[in-house]
């Protein structure tokens, strides 16, 4: 008797839905005190969990798994470390399937995203510039959507840089990569016309472009919001377009990220401020721990969760 192989795309999605297991067992273990984070995490997990018993929303295990297995793909580039698959710790694998995987129904009743706006705030040298890089090389080459334009954007072109420049570098080293996308000076081509390039105010090319996704680099140091208002501005045309905001917990109370560092204790403690509702969900989401202190995997030293306890909303 002769058994027919499955298909191609049937095997990509049992892979996909493998991949996504990992997502809910984070934010079971989490919640379960099997793996230890703050105040904030434990919440962010929870919601996690009970989002799965919600009618209004859909948890795509496909989605989510092929957001996640597409990292490994990339090759890192760096240290010991160089060539080496990005292999997504268990945290941020929960970030990247939380964002590729939520989704709820929009106004004309469609499919959409919950998860638009991410606000990822962990320590300085947890390996959030590569993950962010990662999430910018799946929106552009990835997801397969036509026109794709994808930004890393702060206010000095030297920030902005950091993130496009871990992406080229990924690209350069990875075979599946390096055949569907094509290197400039200044900016990455993928297919179906996407691209990602690197803006900043201080070169005065921030107003202007169409936006997909926006990595915003280390939102701490930014002087003012100039930056995220006008990548969010850009962001009109997509409906599922992502503002992925990526900083440590800096020290000014008076600055735009202290903002959004309140602004998602409100979201996770609840109740949701008043622009928000019943039928508009919080698009953000936020981890603020500081994970892949040991056991690493990536050349920044930071894929692994520590085991290491820390205060409530500290993370430096």
């Amino acid at each position: 008797m002769t058994i027919a192989a499955p298909p191609p795309d049937a095997v990509h999605a049992t892979s996909d839905t493998v991949a996504a297991v990992a997502v809910h067992e984070y934010a079971r273990a989490v919640v379960e005190g099997r793996i230890v984070a703050n105040r904030y995490v434990r919440l962010l997990c929870d919601r996690h969990l009970r989002w799965l018993d919600r009618p209004d929303l859909r948890f795509d295990a496909a989605k989510a798994g092929r957001a996640i297995r597409f990292f490994g793909f990339l090759r890192l580039h760096e240290g010991d470390f160089e060539g080496l698959p990005f292999i997504l710790g268990p945290w941020q694998a929960f970030i990247a399937g939380s964002i590729f995987g939520w989704y709820q129904r929009d106004e004309d009743g469609a499919w959409v995203r919950v998860i638009r706006n991410a606000y990822i705030e962990t320590g300085k040298g947890s390996g959030k510039t590569p993950m962010a890089a990662g999430i910018a090389l799946y929106g552009m080459a990835g997801e397969g959507r036509s026109g794709a334009a994808v930004y890393s954007a702060a206010p000095s072109r030297a920030q902005s840089v950091i993130p496009w420049n871990d992406a080229r570098l990924m690209v350069q080293k990875s075979p599946a990569l390096s055949a569907r996308v094509e290197v400039f000076a200044h900016a990455l081509a993928g297919p179906k016309g996407s691209s990602f390039t690197y803006l900043s105010s201080e070169a005065k090319n921030l107003h202007g472009p169409r936006v997909y996704i926006a990595i915003i680099e280390e939102e701490h140091a930014h002087p003012s919001p100039e930056v995220i208002d006008a990548m969010r501005a850009g962001t009109k045309g997509w409906r599922e377009a992502l503002i992925f905001r990526i900083t440590n917990s800096g020290y000014d109370r008076h600055s735009v990220c202290w903002a959004d560092h309140q602004y998602s204790i409100n979201v996770l403690e609840g109740p949701l401020p008043p622009l928000w509702s019943s039928t508009k969900w919080p698009s953000r989401t936020t981890i603020r721990a500081r994970p892949g202190r040991r056991g690493s995997k990536t050349p920044d030293g930071r894929l692994a969760l520590s085991a290491r306890r820390h205060r409530p909303g500290i993370c430096e």
